[in-house]
């Protein structure tokens, strides 16, 4: 075990309780004085980005190197940005000196591309320019000869095959897999594909992924890497580790194995809430994901979100069998109360519909989320309410899918959140407006990201005639003195309280291309920049908008189970959605508790042969992990929405029993439904 020259004390958390007005139990203390080589499963609301900052402000006020730091690695933006703004609110002062040298805080991603790839870059002579795939996607095929442009159309059925133009190691060498040529040709189509490729890379634009191969390759070069890192980062902490591929997860264990005695490693995260397997034909990590409940060193199971009739209603689809449990005290849990509009317990609801009613569902939930909730909750910033279901993308006419659409028709998959790609400036700015959930920082990110498009769109370059990045374009603006009146136009763009009208618009546009240097706007730039009215300003009463439609004046916003993961609502809907099974159909008897979850290990597999036969009956771990997921969501109002073909009588009276406790309704025709049947 790796020894590091420091040790937390009962007295130290106690010191930082008091200082940043925290508390943690017993489990949670222990965590944080591990020093060792640790893997945690927390569960849903189980403050494990607080815990995991608290354990590095407590770190920081110890750590005794100079050149040797800690690094902590996430798997997403937002979570490392959760991290920093942790450490910058703490009124702990030795906690910002975690943000500079010799600490690292970042994505798996950043990690790679400063230590790995982009040393490999330099040692070959290539400079970075841009780190993007989709606009490496746009360059490579904007500079394809027309004839291959059009091959590359011809293929596209079914999704751009360029996406699919990566790099691979293939021994000790780097090769390319050329889209649609999976075992190479002499087709001019094939020549022209990877010359263009190859080009841009010399020329510095790379697809995300490149720099996990560049990070192999260097890796293979260069043997003593790893230990060089490791003396560099004696302690290394891994945040959402559920998430983390299984690439991702052997390039990690290459540079901290688990078994090394230079550096610790303390991985993070929830197997249960592991949803992204097999997203872009990646696999998800083995290594922590397969662990059972007993392989973890310490298992957080009580819930700061929920009380204890959630916990009631979800911890049967924990597939690692955590006895999930609320942490709430008895005075916050009657402090929630007064959310309530009669100051009661929530109805936890489970709406049974009909084919002629499946459009009635989320007008329902609106309905019982207005009376459920009292005025001041309701008008209280952010007061978030969305339905969700697993299956969210277009629906075929022919097929017997039942996806989010059939509930509502105008939703739009690719307006979600965590899908979104603006087809305009305007459409981004009104995408962060109506966000419910208000993050200036990522708003204000998205904006400033569709100005760097901008300007690759009107072909402005930097000085040394690379893209601008942000970090670039801020020293441009403030060569300029125009800074502040940029950051002034940004904030005015995200404000709601401003109108967006066709003139305001034109203003706005007129004062940033004069800024940014655009003279004369190209036709891609004046597309890009031209006003739409938002549809959702005139909005009605169950009018067409997308993915927010408003009922008994309250805005249900609609996405799928991976759009919400990590977010925490006042109410939830969870709808029933069917790819090749029904999902809630599959993990009715889950809920209900018929069939309470065991888990089994391979080695459990084999010491007992009768444990095969059993675990055959296993659920879906697939539906098991996503309902987990997406049933853990709110704090105040669970609901779920099934056919009534596809759940028992026997099973309705289970759910009504009072230890799950919940309130069935049957929908009904609405009068117009009737009178139009009648």
């Amino acid at each position: 075990m790796p020894s590091l020259d420091l040790e937390i004390t009962d007295d130290d958390i106690r010191a930082l309780e008091s200082i940043d007005g925290l508390t943690f139990d017993s489990e949670r203390s222990k965590i944080l004085k591990s020093l060792g080589t640790i893997d945690v499963q927390a569960c849903p609301g189980s403050g494990k980005t607080t815990l995991i900052a608290a354990k590095l402000i407590l770190l920081s006020q110890k750590w005794p190197y100079r050149h040797r730091g800690i690094c902590v690695l996430s798997h997403t933006n937002v979570a490392k940005h959760e991290i920093i703004n942790k450490l910058e609110a703490s009124n702990v002062l030795e906690a910002r000196n975690l943000l500079s040298y010799p600490h690292f805080i970042g994505t798996i991603q950043e990690f790679v591309n400063r230590y790995l790839g982009i040393p490999y870059l330099r040692s070959c002579g290539i400079s970075v320019n841009l780190i993007d795939k989709e606009h490496c996607v746009e360059l490579i095929y904007s500079r394809l000869s027309h004839v291959t442009r059009t091959y590359i159309d011809q293929k596209s059925q079914h999704g751009n095959p360029l996406f699919d133009f990566n790099l691979k190691m293939n021994g000790e060498s780097i090769e390319m897999d050329v889209p649609t040529f999976p075992n190479g040709s002499n087709s001019d189509s094939y020549k022209n594909l990877k010359k263009t490729r190859m080009k841009l890379i010399s020329e510095g634009y790379f697809f995300f992924h490149d720099f996990y191969i560049f990070a192999e390759k260097i890796l293979a070069r260069h043997l003593s890497l790893p230990t060089i890192i490791q003396e560099r980062f004696p302690l290394a902490f891994m945040d959402e580790m559920q998430d983390t591929q299984k690439f991702q997860d052997e390039l990690l264990q290459k540079i901290f194995p688990l078994d090394s005695v230079t550096t610790a490693v303390q991985r993070f995260g929830d197997p249960d809430q592991a949803i992204f397997t097999g997203i872009n034909g990646e696999e998800s990590n083995e290594s922590y994901n397969n662990k059972p409940r007993s392989g973890m060193s310490f298992v957080i199971d009580k819930s700061h979100r929920f009380d204890a009739t959630i916990c009631q209603k979800v911890k049967g689809l924990s597939f690692n069998g955590v006895e999930l449990d609320t942490d709430l005290s008895e005075e916050i849990l009657e402090k929630r109360k007064e959310c309530h509009a009669n100051n009661e317990g929530f109805k936890h609801t489970i709406f049974i519909y009909r084919d002629e009613t499946i459009g009635r569902v989320i007008p329902e939930f609106a309905k019982l989320v207005a009376t459920q909730f009292n005025d001041k909750t309701k008008a209280a910033a952010p007061f978030s309410v969305k339905a969700v279901g697993a299956v969210g993308n277009e629906i075929d006419p022919q097929g017997q899918h039942l996806k989010i659409g059939h509930y509502w028709q105008s939703f739009d998959k690719s307006k979600s959140q965590k899908n979104f790609r603006e087809n305009c400036f305007i459409e981004a700015v009104y995408f962060i407006r109506r966000k419910s959930e208000g993050d200036w920082s990522e708003s204000y990110k998205c904006i400033n990201d569709c100005i760097l498009r901008l300007l690759r769109l009107a072909g402005i370059k930097g000085e040394d005639g690379k893209n601008l990045t942000s970090t670039s374009l801020k020293v441009l603006l403030i060569a300029n003195k125009d800074w502040h009146r940029y950051r002034r136009v940004l904030f005015w763009l995200m404000n709601h309280g401003n109108p967006l009208t066709d003139g305001k618009w034109q203003k706005v546009c007129t004062v940033l291309t004069r800024m940014l240097g655009i003279e004369s706007p190209s036709a891609q730039v004046t597309v890009y920049l031209e006003y739409k009215q938002n549809l959702e300003q005139e909005q009605t009463d169950g009018a067409a908008i997308p993915n927010s439609p408003t009922f008994e004046g309250i805005k249900i916003e609609l996405s799928t189970i991976h759009g919400v993961k990590g977010e925490t609502h006042d109410a939830t809907l969870v709808l029933e959605t069917k790819n090749y099974n029904h999902d809630i159909y599959a993990m009715l008897s889950y809920i209900t508790g018929e069939r309470p979850n065991t888990t089994y290990t391979n080695a459990s597999l084999k010491s007992d042969p009768t444990n095969v036969r059993d675990a055959a009956k296993m659920p879906n771990q697939k539906f098991m992990r996503q309902f987990y997921v997406a049933m853990s969501r709110p704090r105040h109002l669970l609901c779920l929405a099934v056919h009534n073909d596809r759940i028992t009588a026997d099973q309705i009276t289970l759910l009504q029993a009072n230890e799950k406790g919940w309130n069935i309704t049957h929908i009904q025709d609405s009068a117009d439904d009737q009178e139009s049947r009648s």
